[in-house]
């Protein structure tokens, strides 16, 4: 057996516990083979490996000592003199939690949560509270509480750099702690014990404790960590009052028993899981997932704290465990996301990666593809964490929407694997590619590679303006697994086999109801299953819109039926559906609003034509089912003659340039024979297929058997395309829309209308007016003066002529408004509308008597059918 040099170990991690040692031990990323000599005198034995660039020892006490500050500081003693060249220590394990509901707000301490001891105000990180004297005023604690050394300024730097994150810091800490979850010790596993286990009762000092009610946690906010004093005393507390006394008085948030006997011999930093709340009811079920929290945490201070130079190497143990021992693994795991407990399984779709990416001994890849927001990344997150049961399994996780995110993970991942930190570029990306390789099972998921160019797909003869070919720093080797995700179908076909692609489409509605209720973090009532069934419709079973509304809903308190309601309100639609509510398992750079997430794959479509681009935008103010080809063909065949003006951002000039010297005659003389040039329709065919690839719109065949195609567009990407030409302002959409469809056609008509409304609201009064003018004139004229729209746009027409300074549009009202006999036979549905809008506009404090004249004349044709208030 080989012998440990002491000197090489810079890092002491204290576990005084069995439970709290076996956790440490399931960490380490690597165990050193050999033991350290001992000789008489010398009371424990300690062991040796390496986390996250560091050579560290565990020490914990021998089986059978009572723990307490007297053992932990013999221990502490001497892991000091035993290791000369000790940087820095950190004291790991379990404590009692003190949860203070009184306060604003309550500190809602909870078991497994993780307790950090940190100075806070006056109080020190750690306090010794029986460690004074007792005086008239009662005990006074040696020096205020301040008696002990404090924690060395490294440790703390990186706590402060995981505590930015708060409440989201516990993504930094989960993934270690899923990679020891299942692992096993004596009597049991690490596993959470769930929170109906968890029981706080109230310090009433009689023997029946009575039961505090607390609101359960949504399991994605199941951990917390807490920061500030912890509390050291040589005795483990069961008493409830004495508990509340010492919280109220010292501040503290725990209590435990060894730091005051380790701080003035290594001043280690604390961390601690909550396995009791220092009361009677203490027992050990919650102490190896306390243990395991607390260890997870440690690590990731250790992550941020980067060795400047290379820890000695030592032996290191082969890949293989023995039966008592932890798992012996070089595996590295880097993955962006924790753990997402709120997953809902699509065994439909896990079971096709498992086909296709089983664990294996050889080089297998696949490609999840869809539309955005369908549930891709949330799969091969699962994957991802499942793969990691295996201990010998590295897993990584990289960015590849973009050259940059692709290096920045690249260099996250070096770091990982150790590699030398002055790599930079092409030499970095070429030293993880072939690292990677070399490992003995290894996951590479490259997450969001909807621009496949960056992969060498479609390249031209000439790459310079592409840069690097990323494909050339994908891991290939003999073994090992990589998983895409992308937007693009295109990626089944070129960077994987076309049976190795995977179509994430939407969700069934069993799943959709899973995934409501575990966001929602509520059980449906009985009343409310018809709303859940309208509501998963009216999103369309995708994963993204459903969790996006859940989180909506539950930050709100809305029911379903109040939601729908939202979302079924024409004013309120957008306002709702443009938040972006935060998701810890998506990409904090990413919008999550259902009305913005499409952008990314609009752009790329946009990118590579404007064809595409113009035909998408076309098609956002028509009817989403059963769109003709022939309609695209002839929405392509204006674009690419260059005759409607463009309503892409081209300065004035451009547009002016392209306007002169055609003639309105020219723009409509366009020949059949034209169009039906053989390359003219192979490029609008390429322009379907691309937004096929997209899942932008889907291929149907006309009832009767017609060959002529038709399509489906995706009903949310089509809204989002309207609001985002919405919020554009974009003018010249509706000229595009007069070329093709025609000024008379409903679809331009109403795009009109909305350019009315959106110069109104930007204080463009005059142009506003002009436009109602026209769109009220054409209504009348294609509806007829009975027709909702029409009197609609009467009642709007006069409403802005009263709070406009402008006249002369009014002026021009000079039809008489239909009776009351033509409105009653016209008006249908959308009378009740009407009724609202001028009801609301008659009651406004701008009315003029002009304005009032008409909409008082409109009101009167409704008033038979429903009185008006």
């Amino acid at each position: 057996m080989s012998l440990l040099d002491p000197e090489n170990y810079t890092v002491a991690w204290i576990a005084p516990l069995e439970i709290e040692a076996r956790a440490a031990l399931y960490m380490l990323d690597e165990r050193h083979r050999g033991r350290f000599a001992v000789s008489r005198g010398d009371d424990y034995i300690f062991h040796a490996g390496s986390m996250c660039g560091h050579n560290i020892i565990i020490a914990t006490l021998p089986a059978g000592q009572e723990y307490g500050t007297g053992s932990a500081a013999a221990l502490a003693s001497q892991v000091k003199k035993f290791f000369p060249n000790l940087w820095f220590g950190l004291l790991v394990g379990v404590a009692a939690g003190l949860p203070d509901l009184s306060r604003t707000p309550p500190r809602d301490i909870r078991l497994g949560d993780v307790l950090v001891g940190l100075p806070e105000g006056e109080s020190a990180g750690l306090i010794a509270y029986d460690l004074g004297k007792e005086t008239e005023d009662g005990f006074q604690p040696l020096r205020f509480g301040h008696a002990l050394a404090a924690t060395e300024p490294i440790v703390r730097a990186a706590i402060g750099s995981i505590r930015l994150e708060a409440p989201n810091d516990t993504s930094r800490f989960l993934p270690y702690y899923e990679t020891i979850r299942d692992k096993e010790h004596a009597t049991g596993t690490f596993a959470d014990p769930g929170q109906e286990q968890d029981r706080l009762y109230l310090a009433t000092g009689n023997e029946a404790d009575t039961p505090i009610q607390r609101e359960r946690r949504p399991v994605s906010r199941r951990t917390r960590v807490w920061y500030g004093p912890i509390g050291s005393g040589e005795k483990l507390l069961k008493n409830a009052q004495k508990r509340n006394e010492l919280r109220d008085r010292y501040g503290v948030i725990g209590l435990e028993t060894e730091a005051a006997g380790t701080m003035n011999r290594i001043p280690v930093g604390v961390i601690r899981g909550v396995c009791y709340y220092g009361d009677r009811h203490k027992n050990k079920e919650w102490q190896p997932y306390a243990a395991a929290m607390a260890a997870a945490y440690t690590k990731a201070i250790l992550y941020e704290i980067t060795p400047a130079t290379r820890e000695a190497q030592v032996p290191r143990d082969a890949p293989t465990e023995s039966k008592d021992s932890p798992p012996q693994s070089q595996a590295c795991r880097a993955i962006h996301f924790p753990r997402n407990d709120d997953f809902v399984q699509r065994s439909a779709f896990s079971e096709h990666i498992d086909k296709l990416l089983p664990p294996s001994t050889e080089y297998q890849s696949a490609a999840l593809w869809g539309l955005g927001g369908s549930g891709k990344t949330q799969l091969a997150l699962d994957y991802a964490y499942r793969r990691c049961s295996d201990p010998t399994c590295s897993v990584l996780w990289v960015h590849a929407d973009s050259e940059t995110s692709f290096a920045q993970d690249y260099k996250w991942i070096a770091r990982k694997l150790s590699l030398a930190d002055d790599l930079e570029g092409e030499k970095l990306l070429s030293a993880v590619r072939k690292h990677i390789e070399t490992l003995s099972q290894w996951v590479l998921v490259l997450d969001n590679a909807d621009d496949l160019a960056l992969f060498g797909v479609r390249r031209g003869p000439s790459t310079a303006e592409f840069g690097p070919d990323l494909s050339d720093y994908i891991p290939r080797g003999a073994v090992g697994t990589v998983l895409w995700t992308s937007r693009d179908q295109r990626i089944a076909e070129s960077l994987v086999g076309p049976r190795r692609g995977i179509h994430v489409a939407r969700m069934t509605n069993s799943e959709g109801e899973m995934l409501l209720k575990a966001i929602r973090d509520l059980e449906a009532e009985e009343d409310e299953v018809n709303d859940i069934s309208r509501l998963l419709a009216e999103l369309e079973w995708l994963p993204l819109a459903i969790s996006q509304a859940a989180t909506y809903m539950r930050r709100t308190r809305l029911s379903v039926a109040e939601y729908l309601g939202k979302i079924q309100e024409k004013k309120k639609r957008w306002k709702v559906l443009r938040k972006s509510e935060h998701d810890r398992h998506r990409r904090p750079q990413a919008s999550n609003s259902m009305l913005e997430t499409w952008n990314i794959s609009v752009e790329y479509i946009r990118q590579g034509s404007e064809m595409a681009y113009g035909i998408l935008n076309v098609l956002a103010f028509t009817d989403n089912q059963n769109i003709s080809f022939q309609m695209i063909a002839e929405a392509a065949q204006v674009i690419s003659r260059g005759r409607s003006t463009r309503y892409t951002e081209t300065s004035e000039g451009e547009r002016s340039s392209n306007n002169s010297g055609d003639s309105a005659t020219d723009n409509s003389s366009s020949s059949a024979s034209d169009w039906e040039d053989e390359e003219s329709e192979e490029e609008v065919v390429d322009v379907v297929t691309r937004l096929e690839e997209f899942s932008f719109l889907t291929p149907r065949i006309l009832e009767g058997g017609n060959r002529d195609r038709a399509y489906d567009m995706h009903k949310w990407v089509q809204e989002a395309i309207s609001y985002n030409l919405h919020i554009r302002k974009d003018k010249h959409l509706e000229e595009l829309q007069r070329k093709v469809l025609g000024e008379k056609h409903p679809a331009t008509i109403g795009s009109l209308a909305s350019l009315a409304t959106t110069y109104y609201s930007q204080g463009r009064y005059n142009e506003a007016e002009k436009i109602k003018v026209k769109t009220l004139q054409l209504r009348r004229e294609v509806l007829g003066e009975k027709h909702p729209d029409t009197l609609y746009n009467m009642a709007d027409l006069a409403t802005s002529q009263a709070r406009s300074t402008s006249n002369a549009a009014f002026l021009l009202l000079d039809r008489p408004v239909p009776d009351e006999q033509e409105v009653i036979e016209g008006a249908g549905h959308g009378v009740p509308g009407l009724r609202q809008h001028l009801r609301e506009e008659r009651a406004s404090q701008y009315c003029d008597a002009r304005a009032a004249v008409l909409c008082v004349d409109v009101v009167s044709c409704l008033a038979q059918q429903d009185e008006l208030p």
